[in-house]
């Protein structure tokens, strides 16, 4: 993974505070001021790097933008594996279920909040959800 982000001419990442040090960093996720930047570097053959220390870039997480915009531009996006805190919190869970959904964020206000929750009651299987520190039980 070392290799594959020295490697790369531009990162683009969720909070630029994340790449302090990297030359050419910047919050290319942030209301889309630097994706038409990243897209034509990639078109001009470079190699980009969208990292995050969240999570996985993309999942329950404003990068979903940067690979929408990528993809529809016609280009490839290949993923690096790495930890998703959703997977890493069920595989030490202890939970038995074969089958889980992983939901992401729930909705901020409390109806909409409960009216997903009632349609979620009859699943079978473990259910994941992420949500903010702040707005935590």
């Amino acid at each position: 993974m070392t290799k594959a982000l020295t490697e790369k001419a531009e990162f683009g990442s969720v909070d630029s505070t994340e790449l302090r040090g990297f030359a050419g960093c910047g919050n290319a996720a942030g209301k889309g001021q630097r994706v038409g930047y990243l897209i034509e570097r990639l078109k001009k053959g470079e190699r980009i790097a969208l990292v995050s220390d969240a999570g996985t870039p993309a999942v329950s997480d404003p990068g979903a933008r940067i690979v929408d915009a990528v993809r529809e531009a016609g280009m490839n996006v290949v993923p690096v594996p790495g930890s998703s805190a959703a997977i890493t919190a069920l595989s030490a869970s202890g939970l038995l279920d074969e089958h889980f959904l992983f939901y992401g964020f729930l909705p901020t206000k409390n109806t909409q909040r409960k009216e997903v929750l009632k349609t979620l009651t009859d699943t079978h299987a473990t259910l994941i959800f992420y949500e903010a520190p702040h707005r935590r039980l």
